[in-house]
């Protein structure tokens, strides 16, 4: 169970459990999902006959347990293999997110953990003996069966009894939902084999048996089984021996059942993670099948003419129970997800056991979204609802920034084009879902969707995200825990044990990250907590006072020490917690922004400034004058906005010059006398693409006719960042220009449409210039 603070650690890798299904105990007869196609990620480092459990972590290293040499082996994506633990005897594995493996050295009666942050160290939990399963919930506690003996090493703690179940030989994780865990226990009894639920609370305490689960089981007609999960849709998958072959069903409590892979040797060595995901060896290659949430990965927008890019189609499979029948008639929900036939007017589609889905973003936009595949059962009329989920990337873009102003005076500095007198609109309320406009009030405490008032009473607002399914989440500085307004409008309040949050944001797949104390605690979905940095694991940062989430789930901490330091830092964390230091000045970052802008922004409190990073070790201020900024947002293009109660009016925002589609930003140089110059530094600042190119890399040229007065008359290549030196330098007399300086942005989705910015001024001569003055 979840033990104080201190003492928090890492979890199982939890995605998306808040759309998914709650754990199911009868089935109707109906459709079942058998996931997506098959895809090879990896290659085993050993035979297929000696690894006896394996393992997946966030970013998609893969771990084995050789039970023949008695070792645990990591593999990167890379294929780089490692060992990182020898002399065991008969190893069984389960692994968290964070990297963290925990091993049963059943020979010896020892369970190890071998930890992945700051650097792989081994330590013994406990002493257990007869231990022959184990299985790690998303709050970090491990549950192992020691004979018939169901036990629990909680975080931080010893091993504390369950229960007695005799004949209990496998354990499987089933996904959690509402602050509980569900774990399910097959017992080997006469005749067969008997599965019992224990729903239990991540707050502590002993949970609740439900007694032997009625026709849970396939029937295999006496094969041996070897291991089991539940996935996100209720189903049943189990791995059994059948005369001498290894095969994994996936089964479902209405009798349904069929064999997703049937190996040559008797075992299947399987792993799944809680967002669905089935992980196998077949052969030398480790398989992946996507059965909860399917995920679309990253796919870049449309431009601004309508063409699209290339897009990633993904084939969902569905098997029929007899004479049921059938049926999906509508596209996706949330806007962005297709349907092959349906799009191309075959539908309404019955009994297709395979579905062709694509996501389409919508035209220059960037960010998280979701959506669910509704089927429909005509005899009972129940509806399997299926989970996508998608991030939608951009072209990239140039950011074009004038001058620092002075936000003290300029509070709101807007700079107009021809195209684009409206302010920028940032968000307050971060959301990944197409399920309307939520807006935070910070005078009143009152947060919107689409208008209307879905809560009040807010105080010191450090956070507020709203996850794939329209679930609303809001942390207070000074408030316990964190408020969570469920999209029917029912609130209640979640990880509070979080006495002090000072921050939080979410990743595209609802994980929220909340500052407390020297920690970054993770709020899986389902309610459980684990911590994901600490001064232990970062390498001595301590005090974060910010935090931010991009779109490739990388999380960003600002914080106020830095080991052997006397000013604070920016780290950037991977999904797996694996950490490095953003090169910056900062020396207080109060606030940090990254979605969904892409390039990082940071305010910091002790220089009174507002920067941008592009990356590479560069840097940009974008405004200076502030005194206690907090609260970051940032828009596609590069508008931020933020809090200072020392300004007027109490928020900032600046934003850049905004040119998009054959848009024009029009400045006057004024009155310069004859020989004389005038100029402005303009600031390009290149947000890349995608997660390689994002920053470093720039794209944008600027070209235009000749001409001695004005100047750039020569082509410049911007780069990450480039400072371009605008001036005026009338040779006589007189009106000068519109000159035009044309930009083509070869980031962007438009790359063959030209912006511009048009410079005139006015000469005059020296006499003229004295008579002004």
């Amino acid at each position: 169970m979840l033990s104080p603070k201190p003492g928090l650690q890492s979890g199982l890798f939890l995605l998306l459990t808040s759309l998914l299904m709650a754990p199911a105990i009868a089935h109707p007869a109906g459709p079942v999902f058998l996931g997506t196609n098959p895809v090879t990620v990896g290659k085993a480092p050993v035979p297929m006959g000696n690894i006896g459990s394996l393992g997946v972590d966030a970013v998609g290293n893969h771990y084995y347990a050789d039970v023949v040499a008695g070792r645990v082996i990591e593999v990167a994506p890379s294929g780089t293999s490692t060992t990182i633990a020898t002399g065991l005897s008969q190893p069984i594995i389960t692994v968290d997110f964070l990297g963290d493996v925990f091993v049963a050295d059943t020979g010896t009666g020892r369970v190890l953990k071998i930890a992945a942050l700051p650097t792989r160290t081994t330590s013994v939990l406990a002493s257990v003996t007869k231990v022959h399963a184990l299985a790690l919930d998303n709050g970090s506690n491990l549950f192992l069966l020691s004979g018939d003996q169901l036990v629990e090493i909680p975080v931080n703690g010893s091993p504390v009894p369950i229960s007695t179940l005799p004949g209990a030989s496998l354990l499987g994780m089933g996904p959690g939902a509402d602050t509980n865990g569900h774990l399910y226990i097959v017992s080997a009894q006469s005749g067969g084999y008997s599965t019992e639920l224990y729903t239990y609370s991540y707050s502590g305490g002993i949970g609740k048996f439900s007694g032997p689960l009625k026709n849970f089981l396939p029937n295999l007609a006496g094969a041996p089984l070897e291991g089991i999960f539940v996935d996100p849709q209720g189903d049943i998958l189990t791995e059994a021996n059948v005369a001498g072959h290894g095969k994994i069903v996936i089964s479902s409590t209405s009798g349904y059942k069929q064999a997703l892979v049937t190996a040559s040797i008797p075992t299947v060595p399987m792993a799944e993670d809680a967002i669905g995901n089935l992980y196998y060896v077949n052969g030398p290659n480790l398989i992946k099948i996507q059965l909860g949430a399917v995920n679309f990965d990253s796919q870049y927008s449309r431009d601004g003419s309508g063409s699209v890019f290339p897009e990633t189609e993904i084939t969902l499979n569905f098997g029929r129970t007899p004479n049921v029948h059938w049926v999906i008639s509508d596209e996706p929900t949330g806007g962005q997800f297709l349907e092959g036939d349906l799009s191309s007017g075959s539908g309404p589609l019955v009994d297709q056991s395979q579905l062709y889905f694509y996501f389409f973003p919508d035209p220059r936009t960037s960010g998280s979204t979701t959506g669910i595949v509704n089927i429909t059962d005509l005899n009972n009329v129940t509806t399997l609802s299926i989970p996508l989920v998608a991030t939608a990337i951009d072209g990239g873009y140039e950011a074009y920034y004038l001058p620092a102003p002075n936000l003290k005076a300029h509070p709101n500095f807007q700079p107009v084009t021809a195209n684009s007198t409206t302010p920028a609109v940032v968000p307050t309320v971060l959301s990944r879902c197409s399920c309307g406009t939520f807006a935070l009030d910070r005078e009143t405490g009152v947060i919107t969707r689409d208008g209307q008032q879905i809560v009040s009473g807010l105080l010191n607002v450090r956070g507020a995200d709203v996850d794939g399914k329209g679930n609303l989440y809001v942390t207070q500085q000074g408030v316990t825990g964190v408020l969570r307004v469920a999209a029917d409008g029912s609130s209640s309040r979640i990880a509070t044990d979080i006495a002090y949050p000072n921050g939080s944001a979410m990743d595209g797949l609802g994980n929220l990250f909340v500052l407390d104390g020297d920690n970054i605690v993770r709020v899986a979905p389902d309610g459980s907590e684990v911590v994901f940095a600490t001064p232990a694991t970062n390498g001595g940062y301590a005090a974060p006072l910010s935090i931010a989430v991009d779109l490739f789930y990388n999380v960003y901490a600002g914080y106020a020490t830095s080991p052997n330091a006397t000013h604070g830092a920016i780290l950037k964390f991977s999904a797996a917690g694996a950490h490095s230091l953003v090169p910056t000045d900062t020396k207080k970052p109060t606030g940090l922004a990254v979605y969904p802008c892409g390039a990082l922004f940071f305010a910091d409190a002790e220089r009174g400034t507002l920067a941008v990073v592009p990356g590479n070790k560069l840097e940009k201020y974008i405004g200076f004058a502030l005194t206690s900024p907090i609260n970051l947002h940032c828009a596609e293009g590069g508008a931020i906005s933020g809090e200072d109660a020392a300004i007027p009016g109490g928020q900032f925002t600046v934003s850049p010059i905004t040119l998009l589609f054959q848009d024009v930003f029009n400045y006057d140089f004024g009155k310069v006398a004859v020989g004389g110059s005038r100029s402005i530094t303009l600031s390009a600042v290149s947000v890349g693409a995608n997660a390689g190119t994002r920053g470093p890399a720039g794209s944008a040229t600027f070209y235009g006719t000749p001409d001695p007065n004005f100047t750039p008359n020569d082509t410049i290549f911007a780069t990450a960042l480039t400072e371009i030196n605008l001036s005026f330098s009338p040779s006589a007399a007189g009106r000068y220009g519109p000159f035009e300086v044309q930009i083509l942005d070869q980031n962007d989705g438009d790359a063959f449409v030209l912006n511009a910015i048009h410079l005139t001024g006015t000469g005059v001569s020296t006499h003229q210039q004295a008579a002004l003055q």
